[in-house]
């Protein structure tokens, strides 16, 4: 088998540690969870009013366990894995914020 973590468990430490922490669910259209982080208001002229849009995407995981390498089945990508997703991430997050990551979830993730 292969290494896993749940995605709850991500995302529970993720909340605990990173503040303005949000989820969007695309599951309903077969998508992701993609986790992101602040707002960016913008004046939306199809509404005639000020909007809050996502600032950033964190990363892109799908409900249930989240394997530690990318899934491939073929050339069509099954199910993304955490070791890239938290190495994408690493960029946007303090030393601090990453090292109570790691503490939470119990292993070495960045």
């Amino acid at each position: 088998m292969y290494e896993a973590i749940e995605t709850a468990e991500i995302l529970r430490a993720l909340r605990k540690n990173v503040p303005g922490i949000f989820v969007r669910d695309h599951r309903g259209n077969g998508g992701y969870l993609d986790v992101m982080q602040g707002t960016v208001f913008m004046f939306d002229y199809s509404r005639w009013s000020e909007a809050g849009y996502p600032a950033i995407t964190l990363m892109n995981l799908l409900p249930g366990m989240t394997p530690r390498p990318h899934l491939f089945n073929g050339v069509k990508l099954v199910r993304p894995g955490y070791q890239i997703q938290f190495r994408r991430m690493r960029e946007q997050l303090s030393r601090e914020q990453r090292d109570a990551i790691e503490k939470d979830l119990n292993r070495k993730v960045f």
